[in-house]
């Protein structure tokens, strides 16, 4: 019942006017904070689900969509220690999105965007998508937080 609450929670603010949240983000890097305030309607945190959810679609749409991607995603664990986060203390992604929401992680900008577009780049043979979804089991979602990339300066930095 609980996840379900935290579920319509994380809904209520999504819609089609979020805008470009990395285009929001490299604004604010670049030095244009008020253009960047005044569009940015989600977070770091949702900025990363959805690319993290049109990698993997991308990847395997005969067996994976959006819908689905996003719903699974918000309730899986190991994205802490992938983001640098202290290992157990955010258990499912939802989680984390809840904690940024709250102000309690604040994103590194600099960071943050490095890892969207990190993401971004990823191509549907490389070992981070293979290993996040394999497409024989649809409905396993256990290992999607290993489409995070792990290198300095980027996705392990973000918060």
């Amino acid at each position: 019942m609980s996840r379900l609450f935290l579920l319509i929670l994380l809904f209520t603010g999504c819609g089609t006017e979020t805008g470009n949240p990395l285009q929001d983000i490299l604004n604010e890097y670049n030095g244009d904070p008020d253009t960047a305030q005044a569009n940015r309607s989600t977070y770091v945190a949702e900025a990363l689900g959805e690319q993290v959810c049109e990698k993997l679609v991308s990847c395997n749409m005969a067996v994976l969509s959006q819908t689905v991607c996003h719903l699974e995603l918000n309730l899986q664990g190991g994205f802490d220690t992938e983001l640098g986060l202290v290992d157990g203390e955010y258990a499912t992604f939802a989680d984390i999105l809840v904690a940024e929401k709250a102000k309690v992680l604040i994103p590194n900008k600099i960071e943050s965007a490095q890892c969207l577009i990190d993401i971004g780049k990823l191509k549907c043979n490389d070992s981070e998508i293979i290993n996040a979804f394999d497409k024989n089991s649809p409905n396993d979602f256990s290992n999607i937080h290993t489409i995070i990339p792990v290198g300095a300066g980027s996705c392990n930095s973000m918060f």
